[in-house]
């Protein structure tokens, strides 16, 4: 099955097009909210896969689905994770050698 993408909103509806590619549909999403904008107004309309999925505009990194979005932030959160286990051991590390350098000094006397 071809993966499409339409533009709908509870306010706005839907604009009943099976756009072939994601750039298409955010063309008409634009579109409608530029005309939106013309008359004072805004747009509730989003971009939703023919799977169902809710299409978000993640700025830099591009248009993407729930469980992309999710799978980024678990990415993120295993980065963070990592970075504080190497942080707790630098920290060890670093008091251990404060201690053989205390101990060193305090020998050296």
């Amino acid at each position: 099955m071809t993966t499409t993408y339409t533009t709908t909103g509870s306010v706005g509806g839907s604009c009943d097009h099976a756009h072939r590619t994601l750039s298409g549909a955010i063309r008409c999403l634009e579109r409608h909210q530029d005309g939106c904008a013309s008359q004072g107004g805004y747009s509730d309309r989003r971009i939703v896969r023919s799977d169902g999925q809710v299409m978000t505009d993640c700025g830099d990194e591009g248009w993407l689905d729930q469980t992309e979005i999710e799978a980024e932030r678990d990415d993120e959160a295993a980065r963070l994770d990592a970075l504080r286990e190497q942080r707790a051991q630098d920290e060890e590390a670093w008091r251990r050698g404060e201690a053989y350098r205390r101990a060193q000094e305090g020998g050296a006397r």
